[in-house]
């Protein structure tokens, strides 16, 4: 039975599996983020479940744009969290080194921002450990 419904749906599948991995770390967000010292607080909970509702509501009741506007917010963030990262890159060399951040530095900055976002912090530990003997 198993094998049928792989062969069946193997997207699918591999979908489920891969949420599932990312199910701690939607966990950790939720609750404040990975090591916070406010983890897991009213505050932001509330948020968390506010946020989530206005998406569940979008998704279910919303027509064109607004029912697409949770990805577009989305979008919206990892545009804004590159431009970030851009003018943090450029306002370290220009401290630290009297110059502009040249595009290699600019694009590791926006690489490593990232891989930051969608690795498990737990993971990064334990590379780090690993790294360090």
């Amino acid at each position: 039975m198993a094998i049928t419904v792989v062969f069946l749906f193997p997207g699918s599948i591999n979908i489920a599996g891969r949420g599932r991995n990312l199910l701690g770390i939607g966990v950790d967000y939720f609750a404040g983020g990975a090591g916070a010292p406010d983890y897991g607080s009213l505050q932001n909970i509330s948020v968390a479940l506010f946020v989530l509702a206005i998406v569940v509501l979008f998704q279910r009741f919303g027509k064109g744009l607004v029912k697409n506007s949770a990805i577009l917010s989305f979008a919206a963030l990892f545009v804004t969290s590159g431009l970030e990262t851009i003018g943090n890159t450029s306002g370290i060399t220009i401290a630290g080194f009297d110059r502009e951040a040249n595009e290699r530095e600019t694009s590791g900055a926006i690489l490593a921002d990232i891989l930051f976002l969608i690795t498990d912090p737990r993971d990064i530990e334990k590379a780090k450990e690993a790294m360090l003997g």
